[in-house]
């Protein structure tokens, strides 16, 4: 029986981790215009705002970028695993957005919820 199993990462750290590059790639995405790459970041059911599904949600994505808002996934996360999925809570200009993320294929993080508040 192996006596030494090395030292495993905390589940908790890892998803931290990856929630963090996955809202780095949306940023990224954001900056440059990059509609369809926003796109892939959502689940086909998901949701953002009143906005329900992919087509909604492209519509929505969509006008946002033409307006040139501010980046909605630029500020520091907190981040954090719950029942429904992996929470990540950003605050900045007075507003919060919570980002519900859940596992897809090919170890990638899918929103399945994205809501705003000021």
């Amino acid at each position: 029986i192996p006596q030494n199993l090395g030292t495993r990462p905390d589940y908790g750290q890892v998803v931290v981790a990856e929630i963090r590059k996955r809202l780095r790639e949306c940023a990224q995405a954001w900056d440059k215009g990059e509609l369809k790459t926003l796109l892939n970041a959502y689940d086909r059911t998901s949701s953002r705002g009143d906005a329900k599904g992919r087509d909604a949600i492209a519509a929505s994505l969509e006008r946002d970028l033409a307006a040139k808002k501010k980046n909605p996934y630029n500020a520091e996360p907190v981040v954090r695993v719950t029942k429904q999925g992996v929470e990540a809570r950003l605050e900045g200009d007075g507003s919060v957005r919570t980002i519900l993320f859940l596992p897809g294929t090919f170890d990638t993080w899918l929103i399945v919820s994205d809501e705003a508040t000021d």
